[in-house]
């Protein structure tokens, strides 16, 4: 089966969600090269793991932003994502390389689910959010430090440091969280940034701690930024539930090679 191939109207005209579409389906059109070429089993189950991970990534952020903006079918279009991972959970189960008749049916299912749920469903709920969340342009980075430029052990994270740096050197950073003042003195907080003494806003600092939205503004205010062209980057989703609630643009961080796919996605340039 080829490809499935990005099209203009897919697009909901809201830049996370777009990129996140643009990712679900890198996925799939890996899984159909590996359906399509009859693979041994194992290959198969990373890919179809790795959908099952990545759309329940993107179902979390999507039914975050439909609530948000007060969407009405919302418990309608989480049965249809459970629907969803179900069924695939199901088909890599099933899969079996010397069933074509198998095979056929789940890269028919692939393909309009995808392409059905992104041109209805999703559709539906896209003027919702673009009334409700309208995205400007991104002019400022917030980094989520625990669990994201750190450990929960406060140990750096080296690709996480090399990415904020790359962000910095077009658009201000900050980092947000809850860590201890005597995080300043670390050398990974000011390879991060270096230069940009205003751009660390700390609990101590802001008069308050994740996930309240007050020390999302604050970041904001320290950049000199509205917070709707801010983009935070964060592990919790209750810190992207509030910073949403203060009209900064959110990105969930999972792993450090996906976050830089949607990055560019979303082309944010680093």
């Amino acid at each position: 089966m080829a490809h499935i191939q990005w099209k203009d109207r897919y697009s909901i005209h809201f830049r996370e969600i777009d990129a996140q579409h643009r990712g679900l389906l890198d996925l799939l059109n890996e899984l159909i090269d590996l359906l399509g070429d009859r693979c041994d089993p194992q290959p198969v189950a990373r890919i179809f793991h790795a959908l099952c991970d990545y759309a329940l990534t993107h179902f979390s952020s999507e039914e975050r932003y439909m609530q948000a903006a007060g969407y009405p079918k919302l418990e309608e279009h989480r049965q249809e994502h459970a629907a969803f991972v179900a069924r695939v959970l199901e088909l890599s189960q099933a899969y079996d390389p010397g069933d074509p008749q198998l095979v056929d049916q789940t890269l028919e299912f692939l393909k309009h689910w995808y392409l059905d749920h992104i041109i209805k469903s999703d559709q539906d709920y896209a003027p919702f959010l673009q009334r409700a969340l309208p995205t400007a342009s991104i002019q400022g980075i917030l980094f989520g430090l625990e669990g994201v430029i750190c450990t929960r052990d406060l140990d750096p994270v080296p690709a996480m440091l090399q990415l904020a740096g790359r962000l910095k050197a077009h658009q201000p950073v900050a980092l947000v969280g809850d860590a201890p003042p005597w995080m300043r003195t670390q050398d990974f907080a000011h390879l991060v940034i270096e230069g940009h003494s205003d751009a660390e806003d700390l609990p101590g600092e802001a008069g308050a701690r994740p996930p309240d939205p007050a020390l999302f503004l604050a970041a904001a205010a320290q950049l000199g930024l509205a917070p709707e062209t801010c983009l935070l980057i964060h592990r919790d989703p209750a810190c992207l539930d509030a910073a949403q609630a203060g009209k900064l643009q959110t990105l969930h961080h999972t792993n450090p090679v996906m976050l830089m796919a949607e990055l560019r996605r979303m082309a944010v340039p680093f």
